[in-house]
């Protein structure tokens, strides 16, 4: 079971024992079955959930990218309420330490209060209370069973400091007036036009997986591949290697779309920003065998730390022709081979005892890289200690290599932020475009915080916006819906708001898009009419 995915549960469960304490007679509507809006509330209280008095947002987060798109998600919902309910309260509680002090500030105007729990990511005891307390609870418990049992452990220490504060929060909270007037009329606009024909496309994984296997652009029959790099992109058959589905049908469609010409120059531009995960595709073997042999030695040496930290300093030398540091490399994919949840840099970072800024992160993934020294002997201790575990799993070298290239598309190739085919064809068609990559919006008009990545008319006119979603697409949504209101709040017409989209929306995330202030709703199955 992956704790992190049910660590909201008890987190939610604290603030609705908060809210029963201050809130005797009202009910409480904990994830309630039927929203009054298109999302999935976290606690309503009131008379029924289609009658809201207090809409209360509930999130966790330890990252800095993180924290800003669910700071994003958080002002949809209130965006969503406060449309169609005005009077309703919002309150805000957010467990993590909020590494921006600005986006805080900016959305203090929104929310009648905004709650800071920076208990939880510091490796804390209450950190480690909730983890414990989700670890001994069944993935189906109900939620009284768990109200029961926490409610029976408010007495410990750890629990106890954190909700005294909520509750003195929600004193302070529940009685203040609303700080932000909401103009309904500026949100009242007209639905987007939604481009057709609608389907499903896959233009960025097309590109990234070609350039990091540009084989993948030709028949496998015509050129002669290393069946040794294409563990789980390719199969051997009578007639040769095959390309396996879904790579195979994104590379077609996309061809299909925009033509096998555009998509080869999209390819070229993109390989030289995927010339590691290509190194990395290569050296799966050399990634395993080093590590099992450097997990032996560190059981065997009675100097470990020391042995370890020579090992990394060693093959950091040769990172440049693997990708990275092989050792760390192999054990990032050892480590992942159950749940692509179960390691990270944040989570290193945490263990050893280091805040997992961003400055912090970035050491981290440097380190993975090959271009830092080890910085802290705590860190050491840590890498160290999983290694020692990793080297006692039972993984053949076929399985290790098989899910390592699943990683390293999915978990590495399609999170490269330079890689925007859905800009370069708009760049393409309107070369006039000005890219703006702070751009305000209503969150905060000084463009501090709250901004996004545009293209824009000289002119200052109409924008264009795009994104690409697949897994997560959902989350995507509530980003995009909450950046399209946002937008439109601080440039109402004649100025147009385009959004392009690629990837796996559904029809109901489009309706949920055209009423959230975009103008446009163009998806790249769409894009060729358009443009």
């Amino acid at each position: 079971m992956d704790t992190a995915k049910l660590m909201h549960r008890p987190l939610e469960a604290l603030v609705v024992l908060a809210l029963q304490k201050y809130l005797p007679s009202s009910r409480i509507f904990w994830q309630p079955a039927r929203s009054p809006v298109p999302l999935d509330a976290d606690i309503i209280t009131g008379p029924s959930p289609q009658k809201p008095e207090m809409v209360v947002l509930v999130t966790h987060t330890y990252a800095q990218n993180a924290a800003q798109t669910k700071n994003w998600r958080d002002l949809h919902e209130f965006f969503l309420y406060k449309q169609k309910f005005p009077a309703t309260k919002t309150i805000r509680i957010k467990y993590g330490p909020e590494i921006s002090r600005r986006w805080p500030q900016a959305t203090a105007k929104f929310f009648d209060a905004n709650l800071q729990i920076n208990d939880l990511g510091q490796n804390t005891g209450f950190e480690k209370f909730i983890h414990t307390f989700v670890q001994s609870s069944e993935r189906l418990e109900s939620q009284q069973k768990i109200l029961q049992r926490l409610q029976k452990q408010l007495e410990q220490p750890e629990l106890a400091r954190v909700f005294k504060y909520i509750c003195q929060q929600f004193e302070d909270s529940l009685n203040s007036p609303g700080l932000f007037l909401f103009n309904n009329k500026v949100f009242s606009g007209s639905r987007a036009k939604i481009h057709k024909p609608f389907f499903p496309t896959a233009l960025k994984r097309a590109v990234i997986l070609s350039a990091i296997y540009p084989e993948i652009l030709h028949p496998p029959t015509q050129k002669k591949l290393d069946k040794n790099n294409l563990q789980g992109i390719a199969r051997e058959t009578i007639w040769g290697l095959e390309w396996k589905n879904p790579y195979k049908y994104w590379i077609e469609s996309s061809s299909n779309l925009l033509g096998k010409s555009t998509l080869e120059k999209f390819q070229l531009r993109a390989a030289p920003f995927l010339a590691g995960q290509r190194k990395r595709v290569e050296n799966l073997d050399l990634f395993y065998t080093l590590f099992l042999e450097t997990s032996r030695k560190l059981q065997n040496s009675s100097r470990p730390l020391e042995f370890l930290a020579d090992r990394i300093e060693t093959l950091a030398a040769n990172a440049q022709n693997t990708g990275g540091n092989p050792l760390l490399l192999g054990l990032r994919y050892f480590a992942k081979q159950h749940g692509s949840e179960k390691f990270g840099h944040s989570q290193l970072l945490r263990q050893a005892g280091i805040k997992a800024t961003t400055g912090n992160l970035y050491k981290v993934s440097r380190l993975f890289a090959g271009t830092e020294a080890i910085f802290s002997p705590k860190l050491l201790r840590i890498i160290a200690q999983k290694i020692l575990e990793c080297g006692e799993k039972q993984i053949s070298q076929l399985q290790f290599k098989e899910r390592a290239t699943y990683l390293i598309f999915y978990d590495e190739a399609v999170k490269n932020r330079k890689i925007e085919p859905l800009k370069w064809l708009l760049l393409e068609k309107y070369p006039h475009l000005i890219l703006k990559s702070r751009f305000p919006t209503l969150v905060d008009p000084e463009g501090k915080v709250g901004t996004i990545r545009i293209l824009q008319n000289p002119d200052n006119s109409d924008i264009y916006h795009w994104k690409t979603a697949h897994r997560g697409h959902r989350d995507k949504t509530k980003e995009l819906a909450a950046k399209g209101t946002a937008l439109a709040a601080l440039y109402p017409p004649p100025v147009r708001c385009y959004l392009y989209l690629d990837g796996d929306f559904s029809a109901s995330d489009l309706h949920n898009l055209a009423n959230s202030g975009w103008s446009e709703l163009i998806p790249l199955s769409a894009l060729q009419n358009k443009l």
